[in-house]
């Protein structure tokens, strides 16, 4: 599995550009694994939830705000207390060739201190998890 970290991607036109990185293939081979969501900044939400529902297999809600708004738009979706629950589920349904990106679209206030707090988060539970 490939690891993204785009966590400064705070909008959700960020998180559409960091989903077009990967290419115009819909989903890429393997998929992408998204983690998102957070603090509602009030944006306009509607690209983003297009694009994540084309390119992703799977998305994986940070708590907040902006996710209890965008939970129903994401079929099959849960909202995650914390980072680490976050990214344990993305290894766990991860297959061979995936992507596991974190690009929040979102503001990291409420579930962590800042952003910088967030991406701290991100990097300590992938290293506790990566094999």
């Amino acid at each position: 599995m490939k690891i993204y970290n785009d966590n400064n991607a705070t909008t959700p036109d960020a998180t559409i550009a960091a989903l077009h990185s990967f290419g115009d293939t819909n989903p890429p081979a393997g998929g992408i694994i998204l983690i998102t969501g957070g603090s509602d900044k009030g944006l306009d939400i509607n690209k983003y939830i297009e694009e994540a529902n084309e390119k992703c297999k799977k998305v994986l809600l940070l708590a907040g705000s902006g996710s209890e708004r965008i939970k129903q738009l994401f079929p099959n979706s849960l909202i995650y207390q914390t980072m680490q629950e976050a990214v344990a589920e993305a290894f766990t349904s991860a297959e061979s060739g995936d992507t596991l990106l974190l690009s929040p679209a979102f503001a990291s206030f409420g579930t962590f201190k800042n952003e910088y707090d967030r991406n701290d988060q991100f990097i300590a539970a992938v290293e506790s998890l990566h094999i």
